[in-house]
């Protein structure tokens, strides 16, 4: 190898370990914050911890006189920052990842002996939500067949359960991913779906879909054939307001019963009907 391509290997070589350093370095977070009283008292001697979503201790700090805590070079996972005073109660929040641009986080705790709702925070400057975007739904799958709807959603892995709802009404309360019953036909059924984590962390209700399940085929069809007339009759079908009726695959007529006659057909020539229930 010459001298000149020497170098540049090495050059090429100390660019990208130089670059994967930056990337690497950057893409951690400090998470710093101060603990007060409602009265805006410092709190000092108050445990911060830092905790995976299994709840074990990753980084712990107490505050010093001015109430102040700093976690330094923190990588943005999945967090939980509990924190706990023998006098002034505790407070626990989770922290989630953004996709990028994570940035340093900084948090004013009020502590006032009362327990309250776990709030969710991005890496950022952004408020935190009372919901925990992770839980959110995009949509809800429904097959349809007679007399039959079946639901499904994709699995989260940080939901422990499910919430269906029917029309306003939970149905379902799980940690299946999915949801079967039979329905009547040709009525509207409207769905909607939260899921629940840990902590009592809840995701939006998910948008609102809707379906109805379609009616049964007709059975029990009975043909009466005289001279050039013809008669069908046919079990009645659940749900159905109307039947339609087809020759050769054309439209020849809509009846609201189970009965359907034609005359004035062609002797000797063969026909063949089809009876369609409609909800």
């Amino acid at each position: 190898m010459s001298t000149q391509l020497y170098i540049k290997h090495l050059l090429r070589i100390l660019l990208c370990f130089y670059a994967f350093h930056i990337i690497t370095f950057s893409q951690n977070i400090n998470i710093t914050g101060t603990i007060k009283t409602p009265v805006d008292k410092t709190i000092k001697k108050a445990v911060v911890t830092l905790r995976n979503l299994k709840d074990e201790i990753i980084v712990e700090q107490v505050t010093g006189r001015k109430g102040e805590f700093i976690i330094e070079d923190v990588e943005p996972r999945f967090y939980y920052l509990v924190v706990e005073h023998e006098i002034n109660g505790s407070k626990r929040i989770k922290i989630n990842p953004r996709k990028n641009k994570n940035e340093d986080l900084h948090l004013d705790f009020i502590l006032d002996g009362n327990e309250s709702p776990v709030e969710c925070y991005l890496f950022g400057n952004e408020p935190p939500t009372s919901f925990d975007p992770i839980l959110n739904f995009k949509d809800i799958n429904i097959e349809t067949s007679p007399e039959y709807l079946s639901l499904s959603w994709k699995d989260i892995n940080q939901a422990k359960l499910y919430t269906l709802y029917e029309n306003g009404e939970i149905i379902y309360v799980g940690e299946d991913t999915r949801f079967e019953k039979d329905a009547d036909p040709g009525i509207e059924l409207c769905y909607t779906l939260k899921a629940s984590g840990n902590y009592g962390l809840k995701g939006e209700m998910s948008s609102t879909f809707c379906a109805s399940a379609p009616t049964k085929i007709p059975k029990d069809i009975l043909v009466d054939e005289y001279k050039n007339q013809i008669s069908l009759s046919w079990s009645n079908v659940n749900g159905a307001k109307l039947y339609i009726i087809y020759r050769d695959d054309e439209k020849v007529g809509e009846v609201t019963t189970e009965l359907f006659k034609e005359n004035n057909l062609e002797f000797s020539k063969e026909y063949y009907y089809k009876i369609s229930a409609v909800d």
